[in-house]
C-alpha cells in the first residue's frame, strides 16, 4: 500500500502546485497581481492548518484523507475571493484603502459565513452513512469541515489587513483606466437587461434539459459501486478437485504464473503467489490445501495502453486450455472490500431444499448475459470410506455369536470383510450460516461491459421476492450489488439532509421561506453538467462521482446566494428603479467574483480528472464531476437564477394585486 499512499501525495502535491499557478494566473488577469499572491497564499496556510489540526480527530494521515484534500483544493479559495474581490469592488468605486477593506467585508460577511456553512452541510451528513462505504469515506466530511473552518478563520482575519497596502495604488473613479473586466460587466448589465425579457422561456428551457437529462441517465449510464476501467489490482483465484495435494495445487499455480511472465513489462509490475487460501479479507477467506491465490499489481493506468479488463480477458482465454481446477480472475476497481459483484445467499432449514433453491439461482444465474465464474461454497468435502455392518448375516442364529473367536496373544485375526461391508461415499459439505439459518452463497464475476451487478441484482429480485418460488427458503442479496444498493440510499439520505439543512440556513441569511428554494434550484444545473461530462468521457457513475457532485452542490449553491444576496441589497437601496435593471445590476456586480470561484475550482480538479498533475483513477471521477459540473452550470446560473427571481417577483407582485382585490 506503500506505493499508493506515495501516489496519491504526490497527486495532491502536484495537483496543489498546479492548482495554485492556475489560481494566480486567473485571479491575476481578473483582479490584480497583488491580490492574486495574497489569496493564493492561502491554500498551503489552510492545508497546515488542517494538518495541524487533524491528530486530535484521527491518528494518521491515510489515501482517504488526501482524497479529502483533493475535493477541497478549489473550494477553500472562494471564501478569499469574495471577500477580496468586493475589497477591490469598493476601492474602484472611491473608497480609500482601510474603507474599501472594512467596507467590502461587512457587505459580504453574512453571506461568506453562509456558504462555509452550507458547504460543510453539504458534507456533513457523510459523518453518519453506516456500513463498510461509511467508515471508508467517513475522514473526508472531516478533512473538508477543517478546512473550512480554518479558511473562514483566514479570510475573515488576515486577508482583508493584507489587501489594504495592495490597493494603495488603484485609482478610483477612473474608468477609463480602470481594470479591463468593468467595460464587460457594464456590456455583460446591459445584455441582462435584454435576456431577462424572456425569462419564462428560459426557465422553461433549463427545466426541460434537466428532466431530458434524468431520463436519458436512468436509459443509459451505469450506477458502478467502483469502475474498474482504470484499475491497477487484479487477484487469480484457482480452486483444485477435492483431494488435490499441496504439491499439485502449487504446481498447478506456477502455471498460471507462466501466463503471467508472458504479458508485456510495461503491464505488470510485479505479482505474488500465496498457497492455501484465497480471498482478500476475512469475511471471504477460504483456507484448503487446494486453493491458491495470485495478486497482480499491474503499472499505473497512464503508462499502459490496455485497462485492467482486457488485460483479464486475455488471461480467461489463454487459460481455458487448463482443464484442472476452476480460475477466476477479479479485477479490483479499489475502495473498501465489499465482496464479488455478485454474491447471493440461500438459506433453508432442509439440506435438500436449499441444495435445489441454490441450483435453481445458479440456472437463472448462468442464462444471464455478462455473468461468468459462477460458484457456489457447498462444495463436497473429500470422500470418505464408511463401514457398513452386515447385521443380515446370520442376525439370527445364535450360533454365530458362540463362533466369534477372540484373538489371542498368537494374534489370530478374523478378516473384516467377514463383518462389514466397504461403502465409498462423497464427504459433506461444510456448513456456512447467515443470522443463524444454514446458508449456501453463490458467487459469480461479471463482464461489466455487458451489464452490472445492480443490473443483474434488480432482475433476480423480481422473481425470488415471492414465498412461492422460494419454498419456504431465504435468497438474501451481497457483495458489491448489496453495497452499491445501500451506498447509492444512504447518499440520496444524504443529500436530502445536505439539502433540508442549507435551505433553512438559507432561511437565517434571506429571512424568507421562499426565496432558499430559488438558490436550490441551481442544484439540477449542476448534476446536468455531471452528466455531460461523464457521457462525453464514457464513464459510468461511480460513487465517487456522487461525492464530486455533492461537494459541486457547495459552489453552486455559494455562487447562487451571493447573487440573490446582491440583488436584495440593491432592491433595499434603488426601490423605484425597474425590478428587471435591479436583477440585471446584482448579476453584474456578481459577475466576476462567481466567474472566479468557479474558474479557480476548475482549474484545480480538472488537473485530477486528467492526471495532469498524477494519475490517480480511483478518485479522479471526483474532479471529473465537480470540474465539469462548474463548467456546464456557471454560464447556466448567471441567466436562470436572474430569470427564476424575476419569476418569484411578478409572482409576488400578481399575489399582492389579487389580494387588495
Amino acid at each position: 500500500m506503500s506505493s499508493y499512499l506515495a501516489n496519491r501525495y504526490s497527486v495532491v502535491k502536484n495537483n496543489g502546485l498546479l492548482g495554485l499557478l492556475f489560481l494566480l494566473i486567473v485571479l491575476g488577469t481578473f483582479l490584480n497581481i497583488r491580490l492574486a499572491i495574497w489569496v493564493g497564499l492561502s491554500i498551503p496556510v489552510i492545508i497546515y492548518g488542517v494538518f495541524a489540526l487533524l491528530p486530535l480527530f484521527i491518528p494518521h494521515i491515510d489515501i482517504i484523507t488526501l482524497a479529502g484534500f483533493i475535493i477541497v483544493m478549489g473550494i477553500i479559495v472562494d471564501d478569499g475571493i469574495i471577500i477580496s474581490e468586493n475589497i477591490l469592488r469598493r476601492r474602484e468605486m472611491g473608497d480609500s484603502p482601510l474603507d474599501s477593506a472594512v467596507n467590502g467585508l461587512a457587505e459580504v460577511f453574512k453571506p461568506v459565513v453562509t456558504t462555509i456553512l452550507t458547504t460543510f452541510v453539504a458534507f456533513a451528513p457523510m459523518f453518519f452513512m453506516p456500513g463498510v462505504v461509511g467508515k471508508f469515506i467517513m475522514v473526508i466530511p472531516l478533512v473538508v469541515s477543517l478546512s473550512l473552518f480554518v479558511s473562514l478563520f483566514e479570510c475573515v482575519i488576515a486577508l482583508p489587513a493584507h489587501l489594504v497596502p495592495s490597493i494603495k495604488k488603484i485609482q478610483p473613479n477612473k474608468k477609463e483606466k480602470q481594470h479591463w473586466f468593468i467595460s464587460y460587466r457594464d456590456k455583460f448589465e446591459v445584455a441582462m437587461k435584454k435576456i431577462l425579457k424572456y425569462r419564462y422561456l428560459i426557465v422553461i428551457f433549463y427545466i426541460a434539459l434537466f428532466i431530458g437529462s434524468v431520463i436519458f441517465t436512468i436509459e443509459n449510464k451505469n450506477f458502478v459501486l467502483f469502475p474498474s476501467n482504470q484499475a491497477e489490482q487484479m487477484f487469480i483465484e484457482l480452486e483444485m478437485p477435492v483431494g488435490t495435494s499441496l504439491e499439485t495445487t502449487s504446481k498447478k499455480a506456477r502455471e498460471l504464473e507462466s501466463y503471467l511472465l508472458e504479458l508485456p513489462e510495461d503491464e505488470v509490475d510485479s505479482f505474488s503467489t500465496k498457497i492455501g487460501f484465497k480471498g482478500r479479507d476475512e469475511d471471504h477467506l477460504s483456507e484448503s490445501i487446494r486453493y491458491s491465490q495470485i495478486a497482480i499489481y499491474l503499472t499505473p493506468y497512464r503508462l499502459r495502453s490496455r485497462t485492467a479488463e482486457d488485460i483479464a480477458n486475455e488471461l480467461r482465454k489463454k487459460m481455458k486450455i487448463i482443464k484442472e481446477g476452476k480460475i477466476a480472475i477479479n479485477v479490483m476497481g479499489g475502495g473498501p472490500p465489499v465482496g464479488r459483484p455478485i454474491e447471493i445467499r440461500v438459506s433453508h432449514f432442509n439440506n435438500k431444499k436449499r441444495a435445489a433453491l441454490t441450483n435453481k439461482v445458479i440456472k437463472d444465474l448462468e442464462i444471464k448475459r455478462g455473468v461468468f465464474d459462477i460458484e457456489r461454497d457447498d462444495i463436497l468435502g473429500k470422500k470418505r470410506i464408511e463401514l457398513k455392518m452386515n447385521e443380515e448375516k446370520n442376525r439370527q442364529d445364535l450360533s454365530t455369536l458362540k463362533a466369534i473367536e477372540i484373538s489371542n496373544k498368537k494374534g489370530r485375526l478374523i478378516p473384516l470383510s467377514n463383518l462389514v461391508e466397504f461403502v465409498e461415499r462423497n464427504g459433506t459439505p461444510d456448513f456456512f450460516h447467515f443470522n443463524g439459518e444454514r446458508t449456501t452463497t453463490i458467487y459469480a464475476n461479471i463482464d461489466k461491459t455487458k451489464t452490472t451487478s445492480m443490473k443483474i441484482y434488480k432482475k433476480l429480485v423480481k422473481k425470488y421476492e415471492t414465498q412461492s418460488v422460494l419454498e419456504g427458503g431465504k435468497v438474501r442479496f451481497g457483495g458489491e450489488s448489496e453495497e452499491t444498493q445501500k451506498s447509492f440510499q444512504d447518499l440520496f439520505k444524504t443529500f436530502i439532509v445536505a439539502l433540508v439543512g442549507i435551505y433553512f440556513l438559507l432561511v437565517l441569511l434571506f429571512n424568507s421561506l421562499i426565496q432558499p428554494l430559488l438558490v436550490l434550484f441551481c442544484i439540477p444545473l449542476g448534476l446536468i453538467g455531471v452528466i455531460f461530462a461523464f457521457t462525453l468521457h464514457n464513464q459510468d457513475l461511480s460513487f465517487f462521482a456522487m461525492l464530486g457532485s455533492i461537494g459541486l452542490i457547495g459552489v453552486l449553491v455559494n455562487d447562487a446566494l451571493v447573487l440573490v444576496y446582491r440583488v436584495n441589497k440593491l432592491k433595499e437601496t434603488k426601490g423605484e428603479t425597474k425590478i428587471r435593471y435591479i436583477v440585471a445590476k446584482g448579476a453584474a456586480d456578481r459577475l466576476r467574483p462567481i466567474l472566479l470561484t468557479s474558474l479557480t475550482t476548475i482549474a484545480g480538479v480538472l488537473p485530477l480528472a486528467y492526471g495532469l498533475g498524477g494519475s490517480d483513477p480511483f478518485i479522479a471521477p471526483m474532479g471529473l464531476a465537480l470540474g465539469y459540473g462548474l463548467l456546464f452550470s456557471t454560464p447556466l446560473i448567471l441567466v436562470f437564477i436572474p430569470s427564476i427571481y424575476l419569476i418569484y417577483e411578478d409572482i409576488s407582485k400578481t399575489l399582492k394585486k389579487l389580494v387588495k382585490k
